[in-house]
């Protein structure tokens, strides 16, 4: 699974907070990628994986957050 986080100026350090609204637009676009405006540019994560790695993930995430 490719998980991509890149940044178009060299900030650090790498963090990127992803809010629940940026999570809940992703399901509705069905687009898994969010773009955040930095002080000089802007930051971008996407994550690029097969049906069975994305599903993996979402049931990693679920676990998770069943133990929060």
């Amino acid at each position: 699974m490719l998980i991509k986080i890149k940044y178009s100026t060299s900030e650090g350090p790498h963090l990127l907070n992803i809010s629940l609204a940026e999570i809940q637009n992703m399901i509705t676009t069905g687009t898994l990628a969010v773009r955040q405006s930095t002080r000089t540019g802007h930051k971008d994560i996407t994550f690029i994986g097969t049906k069975a790695e994305l599903s993996a993930l979402s049931q990693a995430l679920q676990i998770a957050a069943e133990n929060l």
